[in-house]
């Protein structure tokens, strides 16, 4: 009955090492910081990095019509990024 809780204790430290080790690289390398957003040269919205680029345009105002909710699976939504 030992083992099985002693393994059981052992799996979980593994799973919460490895999810802090994600956690981690996510914050290096993904970093939250505001960026501006210039729709067809006039109008900008500042959105955070990690948002949806339809919902942050929906935010700002600018309803951009998608039949899949913003999953990206339809097709129907075109943006262009330069």
């Amino acid at each position: 009955m030992t083992e099985v809780f002693l393994g059981s204790a052992i799996f979980v430290c593994i799973v919460l090492l490895l999810v802090a080790m994600v956690l981690t690289a996510r914050a290096f390398l993904m970093p939250l910081r505001n960026v501006m957003i210039r729709v067809n040269g006039r109008q900008e919205i500042i959105a955070q990095t990690g948002n949806k680029l339809l919902s942050v345009l929906a935010d700002g105002g600018l309803a951009i019509p998608s039949a899949c909710g913003g999953a990206g699976t339809c097709g129907q939504c075109r943006v262009q990024v330069m």
